[in-house]
This record gives C-alpha cells, sequence and structure tokens, in this order.
C-alpha cells in the first residue's frame, strides 16, 4: 500500500491525505458528540469551600470575624509606626567607633590647588 501511495501524483496523494484527516476528525467530533450527550462527562459540581473530610466541621469565611482582625493588625502597626517617629524625632545617640584622620588645607594652598 505505502508503494501505491509513492506512485500517485502530488495532488491525489494530498486529496487522499485530506479525506484521511477528515474522515478521523469527523470520527473524533461524534465520539465527543456521543459523551456529551451520554452524560458520561458531565459538568462537575460547584464547591464553594475547600474540601473538608466528613467528620471535622466545615470552615466558612467569617467577613465580620476577618475585619475584626485586619483592625487589630493595622492598630498593632500604627502603635509601632508611632513608636518609630517618636524615636526619629528626637536627637540620636551616637557613637563614633572608628573615624579616619582629619585633613585641613591652608586656605592659600586650596585656592591654588582650584579646591
Amino acid at each position: 500500500m505505502a508503494s501505491s501511495c509513492r506512485n500517485m501524483d502530488p495532488a491525489a496523494r494530498q486529496a487522499r491525505l485530506t479525506n484521511t484527516l477528515l474522515v478521523l476528525v469527523a470520527l473524533l467530533l461524534t465520539i465527543n458528540t456521543t459523551v456529551q450527550l451520554s452524560g458520561l462527562a458531565g459538568p462537575q459540581r460547584a464547591v464553594a469551600q475547600p474540601f473538608q473530610p466528613r467528620n471535622e466541621q466545615p470552615v466558612v469565611f467569617n467577613s465580620a470575624e476577618f475585619d475584626r482582625k485586619t483592625a487589630e493588625n493595622t492598630a498593632a502597626m500604627f502603635e509601632k509606626l508611632l513608636k518609630i517617629e517618636n524615636k526619629l524625632g528626637q536627637a540620636l545617640p551616637v557613637r563614633v567607633i572608628e573615624m579616619p584622620p582629619v585633613r585641613i588645607l591652608d586656605s592659600d594652598k586650596a585656592t591654588a590647588a582650584g579646591q
């Protein structure tokens, strides 16, 4: 059969390939339609909450509890920021551990050097 395809002219070979592909596509569409109509691949039910085993109580999202925790966290962060602002508003104690040597140039030498 392979030798019979080689002896065919290119137009006939292209037509045969096209017909074979069309038959395959039609077969796949038929299988898909049959599965859809039979209900074997029906839609999955929607799950609004994450899966919980049957022996555990489901966890339900509580908007009021979430808002309360958010307000508490915001107040705690605000307190920390106020402490930082108060600390930065005052003079900060600085202790110099290491200092490079200081060189003072004469004003006449500095002007001559262009500094």
